[in-house]
């Protein structure tokens, strides 16, 4: 064609021929741009296709990233403690035990309040299977109704925070009081004054239950949030002695309680003979074993440092929502601080505001209870025998450093 046209050219081609030549040239270069538009199209859709692989592995990846992840802090999640599920759990037990839902803002905070939850559970079947024990063996526990107002002189109520607590002596009954007192506004710290004007403002500020009608102890009793804090009957009678009558520990208490010192003596000569009595009892001061033997004695003249919890507090009677321990004081207030909503406004005090004895401690409880014989520990076990059963203390948890044969 190429030659074609060049001859023709040179030799003055006629105008038919050259019409022909440019339709001829006219129709290849249509071709030529239909197939170059056909290959440019194929390209575009191929790079289109590729771009949807690219976009949908890209997609695939941020996925497989995303669960990974999820995967991974589900797993640093404690088992029983799982996001809103357990959240939910938590406070649904809240509030069967507080009677209202609370939120928990913090994981270790949820953590801590469900085995508070889980403690308090225990405690409180320990109490309605030992209350049921004492009805088998006694037949003679009275309702709250036959109860004397007299039994109600020692459980403090605050109508705004809706609480009642039965105070305890050497149960850090101190603390408590000096808490209600920052509650009633009469003291702007735990610690603000001295033991001795402690009682004397909670017995002026305070309200007790015994001063409510009938009708309002009901409504108290059925929608306060009740408190009862215990401890080992042993170490609490150890710190009674220690802090009362023992004139080596407590001059000054000794001075104010001799006639109780005289009094326990007297009781030892006319009950059970003394065995073996030491110098200090030659010398008028008061052994722990002749204060057991006292005690022991189901006729002797009771005070309120070393009355039975069950028979001060009723824990039969009163179905107490929340169940401390001494033992465990520090946990155990910090979880009612947070039940009863009071958390941001007090703190339980240091023992600098109280009569602290470390009663408490194994090499102390050792060193008293050695002076025993097994029969006065067994005979002031039954005494207290209640108190071991219904808040669930057995007897070698009383006396460290004693046989461990004597087993509640």
């Amino acid at each position: 064609m190429h030659l074609a046209i060049n001859k023709g050219y040179r030799s003055g081609t006629t105008s038919v021929d050259m019409e022909l030549v440019t339709h001829n040239v006219t129709f290849n270069l249509r071709t030529y741009i239909g197939n170059l538009e056909g290959t440019m199209h194929l390209a575009t859709k191929r790079i289109k296709q590729l771009g949807l692989v690219v976009t949908g592995m890209c997609t695939a990846v941020v996925l497989l990233l995303f669960v990974h992840t999820n995967r991974s802090k589900t797993k640093t999640l404690p088992k029983d403690v799982g996001h809103r599920t357990a959240q939910h759990r938590l406070e649904g037990a809240l509030s069967i035990i507080h009677g209202t839902k609370q939120k928990i803002n913090t994981q270790s905070e949820d953590e801590f309040m469900v085995t508070q939850v889980l403690v308090q559970q225990k405690r409180q079947r320990q109490i309605r299977e030992g209350c049921q024990a004492m009805a088998n063996f006694t037949r003679n526990v009275p309702t709250f109704e036959k109860l004397p107002k007299q039994a109600l002189t020692h459980l403090i109520v605050d109508d705004n925070y809706r609480l009642l607590y039965c105070s305890v002596p050497k149960v850090a009954s101190t603390s408590w009081v000096r808490i209600f007192l920052v509650l009633k506004g009469v003291l702007e710290k735990e610690n603000d004054v001295e033991q001795k004007f402690v009682h004397r403002g909670a017995m002026e500020s305070l309200r007790l239950l015994s001063s409510y009608t009938d009708s309002e102890v009901r409504t108290i009793l059925s929608t306060y949030t009740k408190i009862v804090f215990v401890r080992n009957p042993f170490t609490r009678l150890l710190s009674a002695f220690r802090n009362k009558l023992e004139s080596k520990e407590s001059p000054n208490g000794h001075n104010l309680w001799k006639g109780w010192v005289h009094r326990i003596k007297n009781q030892g000569r006319n009950g059970p003979p003394p065995v073996e009595l030491g110098s200090e009892a030659q010398e008028g001061n008061l052994t722990f074993r002749e204060f057991v033997r006292y005690v022991s004695n189901r006729s002797a003249m009771a005070n309120k440092h070393w009355t039975s919890m069950v028979h001060r507090c009723r824990p039969c009677q009163i179905n107490y929502t929340f169940v401390g321990k001494i033992e465990t004081i520090k946990a155990d207030s910090r979880a009612l601080f947070k039940l009863a909503k009071i958390d941001k406004l007090v703190s339980f005090p240091d023992a600098g505001g109280s009569s602290p004895t470390n009663s408490s401690t194994s090499k102390i409880i050792a060193s008293y209870f050695a002076e025993l014989s097994s029969t006065d520990i067994n005979r002031l076990h039954k005494r207290y025998q209640w108190d071991f059963r219904i808040f669930g203390y057995n007897l070698e948890q009383g006396h460290h450093g004693t046989s461990p044969s004597w087993t509640a």
